[in-house]
Protein backbone atom coordinates (compact mmCIF):
# COMPACT_ATOMS: atom_id res chain seq x y z
CA UNK A 1 0.00 0.00 0.00
CA UNK A 2 1.62 3.24 -1.08
CA UNK A 3 1.30 6.04 1.56
CA UNK A 4 0.34 9.24 0.55
CA UNK A 5 2.00 12.43 2.48
CA UNK A 6 -0.86 14.38 4.02
CA UNK A 7 -0.11 18.47 3.63
CA UNK A 8 -2.32 18.82 6.99
CA UNK A 9 -0.76 21.52 9.43
CA UNK A 10 -0.07 18.89 12.38
CA UNK A 11 -0.82 22.22 14.58
CA UNK A 12 -4.48 22.25 13.83
CA UNK A 13 -5.23 18.91 13.45
CA UNK A 14 -7.37 18.56 16.77
CA UNK A 15 -8.42 22.26 17.15
CA UNK A 16 -12.31 22.97 15.89
CA UNK A 17 -12.18 25.05 12.27
CA UNK A 18 -13.28 27.91 14.02
CA UNK A 19 -10.43 27.60 16.98
CA UNK A 20 -8.15 27.71 14.24
CA UNK A 21 -9.12 30.44 11.71
CA UNK A 22 -9.93 32.24 15.19
CA UNK A 23 -6.10 31.99 16.04
CA UNK A 24 -4.82 32.54 12.61
CA UNK A 25 -6.79 35.71 12.49
CA UNK A 26 -5.08 36.75 15.91
CA UNK A 27 -1.91 35.72 14.78
CA UNK A 28 -1.88 37.75 11.55
CA UNK A 29 -3.15 41.00 13.89
CA UNK A 30 -0.04 40.54 15.55
CA UNK A 31 1.97 40.12 13.29
CA UNK A 32 0.46 43.19 11.55
CA UNK A 33 1.03 45.25 14.83
CA UNK A 34 4.65 44.18 15.06
CA UNK A 35 5.45 45.22 11.98
CA UNK A 36 3.79 48.28 12.01
CA UNK A 37 5.34 48.29 15.63
CA UNK A 38 8.85 48.13 13.88
CA UNK A 39 8.42 49.94 10.38
CA UNK A 40 7.07 52.88 12.20
CA UNK A 41 10.11 53.76 13.91
CA UNK A 42 11.90 53.57 10.09
CA UNK A 43 9.90 54.27 7.09
CA UNK A 44 6.28 56.03 7.78
CA UNK A 45 5.16 55.37 3.89
CA UNK A 46 5.68 51.88 4.55
CA UNK A 47 3.20 51.29 7.54
CA UNK A 48 0.72 48.82 6.52
CA UNK A 49 -2.21 51.74 6.40
CA UNK A 50 -0.44 53.80 4.44
CA UNK A 51 0.77 51.61 1.57
CA UNK A 52 -2.73 51.89 -0.29
CA UNK A 53 -2.17 55.44 -0.59
CA UNK A 54 1.07 55.30 -1.97
CA UNK A 55 0.87 55.84 -5.80
CA UNK A 56 -1.98 58.75 -5.38
CA UNK A 57 0.28 60.54 -2.28
CA UNK A 58 3.82 60.11 -5.21
CA UNK A 59 1.87 60.60 -7.95
CA UNK A 60 3.50 63.77 -9.16
CA UNK A 61 6.98 62.50 -8.68
CA UNK A 62 9.69 61.98 -11.59
CA UNK A 63 11.28 59.25 -12.92
CA UNK A 64 14.49 60.24 -9.98
CA UNK A 65 12.32 61.00 -7.20
CA UNK A 66 10.69 57.75 -7.71
CA UNK A 67 14.01 55.86 -7.74
CA UNK A 68 15.43 57.61 -4.92
CA UNK A 69 11.66 56.53 -2.90
CA UNK A 70 12.82 53.02 -4.21
CA UNK A 71 16.09 52.76 -2.94
CA UNK A 72 15.04 54.46 -0.05
CA UNK A 73 12.23 50.94 0.96
CA UNK A 74 14.69 48.80 -0.01
CA UNK A 75 17.09 50.10 2.68
CA UNK A 76 14.17 50.34 4.81
CA UNK A 77 13.39 46.68 4.48
CA UNK A 78 16.69 45.69 5.01
CA UNK A 79 16.24 47.67 8.39
CA UNK A 80 13.26 46.06 9.11
CA UNK A 81 14.55 42.50 8.56
CA UNK A 82 17.53 43.28 10.45
CA UNK A 83 14.98 45.06 13.83
CA UNK A 84 12.58 41.70 13.24
CA UNK A 85 15.36 39.41 13.61
CA UNK A 86 16.25 41.25 16.99
CA UNK A 87 13.09 41.52 18.42
CA UNK A 88 12.20 37.91 17.09
CA UNK A 89 15.62 36.73 19.70
CA UNK A 90 14.29 38.62 22.42
CA UNK A 91 10.98 37.44 22.20
CA UNK A 92 12.35 34.01 21.90
CA UNK A 93 15.19 34.55 25.42
CA UNK A 94 12.07 35.68 27.22
CA UNK A 95 10.04 32.93 26.29
CA UNK A 96 12.63 30.75 27.33
CA UNK A 97 13.40 32.46 30.78
CA UNK A 98 9.28 32.40 31.19
CA UNK A 99 9.61 28.77 30.75
CA UNK A 100 12.71 27.89 33.19
CA UNK A 101 11.11 30.37 35.68
CA UNK A 102 7.47 28.27 35.34
CA UNK A 103 9.42 25.06 35.38
CA UNK A 104 11.29 26.27 38.61
CA UNK A 105 8.28 27.41 40.66
CA UNK A 106 6.66 23.92 39.81
CA UNK A 107 10.05 22.16 40.90
CA UNK A 108 10.02 24.13 44.55
CA UNK A 109 6.42 23.32 45.01
CA UNK A 110 6.74 19.49 44.23
CA UNK A 111 9.72 19.46 46.46
CA UNK A 112 7.88 21.31 49.38
CA UNK A 113 5.11 18.79 49.03
CA UNK A 114 7.46 16.14 49.06
CA UNK A 115 9.51 17.32 52.20
CA UNK A 116 5.92 17.52 53.60
CA UNK A 117 4.99 14.21 52.81
CA UNK A 118 8.53 12.78 54.39
CA UNK A 119 7.91 14.67 57.59
CA UNK A 120 4.06 13.43 58.16
CA UNK A 121 5.59 9.88 57.58
CA UNK A 122 8.25 10.63 60.15
CA UNK A 123 6.01 11.74 62.41
CA UNK A 124 4.11 8.62 62.11
CA UNK A 125 6.70 6.41 63.25
CA UNK A 126 7.26 8.60 66.55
Amino acid sequence: MKRVQDQTNIHSINMPKAASTGAKTESRKMAEQIYDMIMGGIEQDLLLGNIPGLDTKYAHENDVEHKARMKRYKEAYKKFDSELAGFMGRIKNETRMSKRSSLRKKEQKARATEEQELKNIEAAFN
